[in-house]
């Protein structure tokens, strides 16, 4: 009892010192308050760690959600840089499939122009030799 006589409180803290001084002898009628506030204390104190327990369950929750919070948003960070590397991959790839395709496409103008010019050169050689053939 000694540990919660400082929580007493006005005539009940002066009995315990009282009933302290005289060896422990005092009228059970004295102490009914006291055991009374010491029974309450108790409880109070079983409530007390039983919420601290309750806060402490809770924190734990917290950091839990928040550490799965955060490993998501960094899963969900990965695969946005993963898809854009391979959106690059595939950029890259389209850009060269473009550049050999103007490539080709440049060489077949270049190739459609010497027929062009092929063909001008042999149809002037068919209308000369036509000519030719009349003359003769």
């Amino acid at each position: 009892m000694a540990k919660y006589a400082h929580l007493l409180k006005g005539d009940a803290k002066k009995q315990y010192k009282e009933a302290m001084q005289y060896g422990g002898q005092f009228e059970s009628k004295d102490l009914t308050g006291i055991f009374e506030e010491l029974e309450y204390l108790r409880g109070s104190e079983k409530e007390a760690r039983e919420e601290i327990l309750m806060l402490q369950m809770y924190i734990r929750k917290q950091r839990m959600m928040q550490n799965l919070k955060w490993v998501l948003e960094k899963q969900k960070h990965e695969f946005k840089v993963d898809n854009l590397k391979m959106q690059l991959t595939s950029n890259s790839t389209l850009w060269e499939q473009l550049a050999e395709a103007e490539k080709r496409e440049k060489i077949l103008k270049q190739e459609l122009q010497n027929t062009q010019a092929e063909i001008a050169t042999m149809e002037k050689i068919h209308v000369r030799l036509k000519d030719e053939i009349k003359y003769e």
